[in-house]
């Protein structure tokens, strides 16, 4: 992330774009314990904490470290906090009106648990899907103020449920959103070329347009969604019809949504409902880009391989109440009697453990299993972490 700050320092602010950045860091001990393998520029500014920059072009000699001014110091927060990132967004809003407002939240992710991890505190954190959506939902209840474009630099957000999660009301913030075709680079997107690009097109009228401008101007596989409540409920109608029909034929109650998007047999009753649902998530899709040859749905949904472990997260979400979608990934995703939706708070989520031994693999894709253990456990030494009843090595 710091890095990513240095590029988009390549090109700043300008007369048509403010660019504002709130980067958290911790320190380098930690930083060296998670990516034992990388090597680390060893530069004046070791700062931690969590800071406000107002991104400006960097003229000096130096370019490895910050030069764009601090705008505030907001110590040791927790950003996998989404009151924290609610803050962020309205303080920006505040002090720097706009015309149209783009939001980019860049960090790692696992699947439906969350995103944008923190390992800064007392226990390892992330930020909860519903819980990220209800921050940004209350950005428009309190200023009236949408985000035009949100840009998801994190793997895995191109799913059916979490473009639900930030429509499920009519008067949502998130108009758009541009992120990876399943996943993304651990560098993250070239944020000097992204601002670029925005910079160039600041006086398009149409955002259709910026968006496949700025997906053609960057080499990765990338796909933007139009965040529509209407068509998202009936997306979420079709796939719960689907479901029924399909717990009906045993057989079929393991298919992954790219098989079925395959039906094309008209004695087939599944078609009309195959067809309805390809119709309508295609219709989401402003524009797409593909550079690998990676085959991978432009837009996906849960199947049969989700883990169970995600059972409780999945039901938190919007799109898993009063659908038998869930039913079709097993026993432990099916909640008949309840919903796990209401309720929320905008609190953080403690990572569980297999789910922080997963990120630090993604981490350190190279390691082998014996040196991912070691990481684990200099990690959980250093942080003190299993000294928590919540949080125990397993």
């Amino acid at each position: 992330m710091y890095q990513s700050v240095l590029a988009a320092e390549k090109i700043g602010s300008s007369k048509s774009v403010n660019v504002l950045v709130q980067l958290g860091r911790m320190e380098r001990t930690l930083a060296k314990i998670l990516r034992p393998s990388d090597v680390l520029t060893d530069t004046g500014d070791t700062w931690t904490g969590v800071r406000r920059y107002y991104v400006t072009k960097n003229t000096g000699n130096s370019r490895e470290n910050l030069s764009s001014p601090v705008i505030k110091d907001l110590g040791f927060q927790n950003m996998a906090d989404p009151k924290v990132l609610y803050e962020f967004i309205t303080w920006g809003m505040e002090n720097y009106p706009a015309k149209k407002f783009m939001l980019i939240l860049g960090g790692h992710s696992f699947e439906y648990l969350g995103t944008l991890t923190d390992y800064s505190q007392n226990l390892p954190y992330i930020m909860g899907i519903p819980e990220m959506c209800k921050a940004l939902s209350l950005v428009q209840k309190t200023k009236g103020i949408g985000i035009d474009l949100l840009v998801l630099d994190t793997c895995y957000m191109n799913m059916v449920e979490i473009l639900y999660e930030l429509a499920k009301e009519k008067s949502h913030t998130v108009k758009n959103v541009l992120t990876y075709i399943e996943y993304g680079p651990i560098a993250g997107l070239p944020l000097d070329k992204l601002i670029s690009i925005v910079e160039k097109n600041h006086n398009l009228v149409d955002l259709n347009l910026l968006v496949k401008n700025i997906i053609e101007g960057i080499n990765l596989d990338l796909v933007a969604f139009n965040i529509n409540y209407k068509k998202l409920e009936k997306i979420k109608r079709t796939a719960n019809d689907l479901a029924q029909l399909l717990l009906k034929t045993e057989q079929r109650s393991t298919i992954n949504l790219s098989q079925l998007l395959e039906i094309n047999d008209g004695s087939d009753p599944l078609l009309s409902y195959v067809k309805d649902l390809k119709k309508s998530l295609l219709s989401l899709i402003i524009y797409s880009q593909r550079i690998t040859n990676f085959k991978s749905n432009l837009i996906d949904i849960a199947h049969k391989t989700t883990g169970n472990k995600l059972a409780v997260c999945y039901l938190k979400l919007g799109f898993a109440n009063n659908n038998h979608w869930p039913k079709l990934l097993g026993k432990l995703f099916w909640e008949e009697s309840r919903t796990l939706e209401e309720g929320r708070q905008l609190k953080p989520t403690i990572l569980p453990f297999q789910a922080l031994v997963t990120l630090i693999s993604i981490m350190n894709p190279n390691a082998e299993q014996e040196q991912l253990e070691k990481i684990v456990r200099r990690l959980l030494e250093y942080k003190k972490w299993e000294q928590h009843t919540n949080f125990k090595l397993r």
